[in-house]
């Protein structure tokens, strides 16, 4: 059977008629808070009684706060039992926990029960596993082994209510719901998570509820044979107790102990429970396991040593006891980014935004927070993921961030290479619930490409690109506007264009383009070229910019330059002593060969010259040359001055049947250069072989 153990008689007293008249003398209390949320009292009196007490109030609305009532067996049998017993510092200690209090009463140990696995008394669940159902007259028939008629009925509440504590820290009292016959089940809508009992509720609604001797199990205590009743009630003892209690709102709980040892004489139950309500603010508590059972276990939060901070009654060594209740004064880390907005373990994502290869972005600031009840410690960020060698944490975070503090530590990107670019961030800490805490990083990386035109729409290529600029008077300007163009996915930067080459000076940059350049962007520029000399003027246009392909860009810049806006033939007409107001129509020597053809064909103005070119014979001056090739198919060789040297003189090739009706060859005549004034042309007749034409002419024309 599930006996209560009785306590020594010789310590039962009852509770001074002073005391109850006029309270407690409070001599002293020590008030720290050594975690986040709970505060820690330790008090002392001295009358009535001398007395130590500790109390633990925990916020349970603080983030960091859990707690554990200890693990049931599963499955429950007879060689099981409900729980495996452990003193409640051992217990603490094994789950790493910060504060512990003894619980539940439990069967009581003997040479014949092992003192290993026992049963307990009342409602237990521990992390929503229910192994102890609420204890009565009636056992509950689902139960494995079949729980037994409660017996100690005069100190312990049949179907005592129990204190259950849900994932979220919401705590109420919870009462039996007889329509379940495994006894496992509340009248109140609450999951069942962490639950605990005792032997009665002694606070309920703010008023001491001690029970009485009904001699009624549904509605009180049972006399029996122990002899006790309302003048003599077993929760008149003075012994060492423990109690646990929430306040009105049931964001508080508190944890109690009087200890019966060290000086200390301990309470009745009724005293404790004044004692609650008055100073501690409890509006509801339940009276647990006390005696040599009663346990308080504490870590403390800077040296870490973990042990009992009351004095046990049960002599050098705390007892070994069926269950615990652990607290956890855990970290909570918070990470955001930018500050104020919060990031999710695993899933949150920081995105750098594009970055030139090569460049390193802005740093990035990420706020760590401790929004727990103690010290997050060992922070470190480290780095992984496929590109994680170009992400650098260029500060590190502090080590360690006290309860509701902060600290910061930034990352750069720098992009090896173009496209997406990944990474994870590491942080690494004491949470024992996220370690490491994991956030994504994502950047693009990105290059500039200059693409240049000229005319806009018609790209040149770097090193291979000729603008030719024609033919220009010497001293006159002729511009010619190129166009930029960003095609990369980076800004193009550093544009600036300069030129060199043989005849540099010939060609001046007249508007620079601007200097840098968004994707996709253009911008616009000018070269002008005015010769300083006839014949061909070339140099070379370079546009330099943070292209890391083509910078710079090169482009191939020619023109002519031409002496006199007739072609030259002015400037021939002087050197030839025709005079600077020579006709070009006119035929001095009467040889029907005017100024213009001698100018156009090299011929010797002071002299009659009708010569013609002998074809074939590589000649350089001379009327053109015809003569048949093939058959009666005719051919016409002439030289012509290159424009690029006396731009606007025309030289056009004509064929036909008779001397009435002309046909211009058509294009391309291609010239074979003779030097740098002259070049030779071929043209053979066109024409279809039915069609063949008798005659050819060149007709050459000046501006």
């Amino acid at each position: 059977m599930r006996n209560l153990r009785r306590l020594n008689r010789c310590q039962w007293v009852l509770a001074c008629a002073l005391v109850l008249a006029c309270g407690w003398l409070h001599a002293g209390s020590v008030i720290s808070h050594p975690y986040r949320g709970v505060t820690q009292i330790v008090r002392t009196e001295t009358s009535p009684r001398s007395e130590h007490i500790n109390v633990m109030q925990i916020d349970l609305t603080t983030p960091g706060i859990r707690f554990l009532v200890s693990n049931g067996n599963n499955p429950v049998n007879s060689t099981n039992c409900e729980v495996t017993t452990a003193k409640t510092l051992d217990y603490m200690t094994a789950q790493n926990g910060q504060i512990a209090i003894n619980a539940h009463f439990f069967q009581a140990f003997s040479a014949s029960d092992p003192i290993t696995n026992k049963w307990v008394v009342g409602l237990a669940a521990s992390q929503g596993y229910v192994y102890s159902s609420f204890e009565g007259p009636t056992p509950a028939t689902s139960n494995p082994v079949n729980s037994l008629t409660l017996t100690q009925d005069y100190a312990i509440m049949t179907n005592a209510p129990a204190l259950n504590i849900d994932t979220q820290n919401n705590a109420q009292i919870v009462h039996y719901d007889a329509s379940f016959a495994d006894k496992k089940h509340v009248l109140e809508p609450v999951t069942l998570y962490n639950a605990l009992c005792g032997s009665a509720q002694i606070v309920t609604n703010g008023a001491k509820s001690i029970p009485t001797y009904t001699q009624n199990a549904a509605t009180g205590l049972i006399s029996g044979t122990s002899g006790y009743s309302d003048s003599n009630s077993w929760y008149n003892a003075v012994n060492a107790r423990t109690a646990i209690g929430l306040s009105s709102d049931n964001h508080t709980l508190t944890l109690f102990t009087i200890d019966n040892a060290g000086g200390s004489n301990g309470m009745s139950v009724g005293e404790v429970a004044d004692m609650l309500r008055t100073d501690y603010g409890v509006w509801n508590a339940l009276n647990l396991d006390g005696g040599g059972s009663t346990t308080m276990a504490f870590q403390d939060p800077v040296s870490k040593v973990r042990s009992v901070i009351n004095s046990s009654s049960n002599g050098a060594t705390p007892r070994i006891v069926a269950t615990s209740l652990v607290v956890f004064a855990e970290p909570r880390i918070a990470v955001e980014q930018p500050a104020g907005t919060g990031l999710t373990n695993n899933s949150a994502t920081i995105g750098f935004g594009s970055v030139s290869v090569g460049s390193t972005s802005g740093p990035i600031t990420f706020t760590v927070k401790n929004n727990g009840a103690a010290d997050l410690t060992g922070l470190t960020v480290t780095g992984g993921g496929t590109n994680a060698a170009e992400y650098t944490i260029t500060t590190q975070p502090a080590a360690s961030v006290a309860a509701a503090g902060s600290t910061t530590f930034t990352v750069t990107f720098k992009p090896a290479a173009t496209g997406t670019r990944t990474a994870v961030l590491h942080l690494a800490s004491n949470d024992a619930t996220q370690n490491p805490f994991n956030i994504n990083l994502t950047g693009a990386g990105t290059v500039p490409a200059i693409a240049v035109e000229q005319p806009a729409g018609t790209p040149l290529g770097s090193g291979t690109s000729t603008v030719d600029f024609g033919s220009a008077l010497n001293g006159t300007a002729t511009p010619l506007t190129f166009t930029i163009r960003d095609t990369g996915t980076a800004s193009l930067s550093g544009i600036v264009a300069t030129a060199d080459g043989t005849n540099a000076a010939d060609y001046t940059i007249t508007a620079q383009p601007a200097a840098s350049l968004p994707p996709s962007g253009t911008t616009t520029f000018t070269v002008t070229f005015n010769p300083a000399a006839t014949g061909t003027r070339t140099a070379v246009l370079h546009i330099a910019s943070n292209d890391p392909t083509w910078n710079p860009f090169n482009i191939i810049l020619t023109g002519a330059g031409s002496a006199s806006a007739d072609g030259g033939f002015s400037s021939w007409a002087v050197g030839m002593g025709l005079g600077a107001d020579a006709d070009p129509m006119d035929a001095p020597k009467g040889d029907g060969v005017n100024n213009l053809l001698k100018f156009a064909f090299n011929m010797d103005p002071a002299m009659a010259d009708t010569r013609c070119l002998t074809v074939g014979a590589g000649q350089t001056a001379g009327l053109p040359g015809i003569h048949l090739i093939g058959g009666p198919m005719i051919q016409m060789e002439f030289i012509r001055r290159k424009a690029s040297t006396h731009p606007g003189i025309t030289y056009t090739a004509q064929f036909g049947s008779d001397l009435t009706g002309w046909d211009d060859y058509p294009d391309p005549i291609i010239p074979v250069s003779i030097d740098e004034t002259w070049e030779r042309i071929t043209v053979p007749d066109f024409s279809s072989f039915a069609s063949l034409r008798r005659f050819a002419r060149v007709v050459v024309s000046q501006p």
